[in-house]
Parts: structure tokens; sequence; C-alpha cells
């Protein structure tokens, strides 16, 4: 069964971890590349737009954001067919957060 990532902090991290992991996993979302994904598909602005019902400038702005909600990403990757995965991974174990 799926545990919620607020008990698994609570069970197995200090405080210190926990910020640690909540910044790396930020700066991981934030260096995340919608246009990378979009040209891995081979699909131009147009294309996506149209699987993800967007308009092509929806697109072009979203390529050039910094930073993306989770949500976001999520619903983009899961438009496009695809399924997107977080982790965070530790020396001996590997915590599925989607």
């Amino acid at each position: 069964m799926a545990r919620k990532w607020k008990d698994v902090r609570a069970e197995k991290l200090t405080p210190e971890m926990a910020e640690r992991v909540n910044q790396r996993v930020t700066q991981e979302i934030v260096e995340i590349n919608l246009k990378k994904i979009r040209e891995a598909l081979q699909l131009t602005q147009h294309e996506m737009a149209l699987q993800v019902n967007k308009t092509q400038p929806d697109i072009s702005r979203m390529e050039k954001r910094g930073d993306y909600l989770l949500s976001t990403l999520q619903q983009y990757v899961q438009q496009a067919g695809g399924k997107l995965e977080v982790n965070v991974v530790f020396e001996d174990q590997k915590i599925t957060l989607l």
C-alpha cells in the first residue's frame, strides 16, 4: 500500500535530511525541461499542443518557464501519453512519491 510522504518523512528523516530532500526535489523540478520531453517524442510545438489540448503559443510559453508546478508537469506528461514518476533516492532506499 502506498504511504504518504509526510509519514515516511516523519519516520525516516531528521528535519535536516527532510530539508535537504526538499531542496533537491525543488532543484530537480526547476531543471526539468518540457522542450526536451517534446523533442524526445519527435513532436513540433503545434503537434504537442494538439495532444495536450493547448495552443502552440501556450506550449511555447510553458517551454520557456524556468519552473513548473508538479501538477502541471504531470498533466503535460500524461496527456502526451507518458507517466511522471518522482522518486527520492538514498544510499539504501528509494521512496516513490509519484
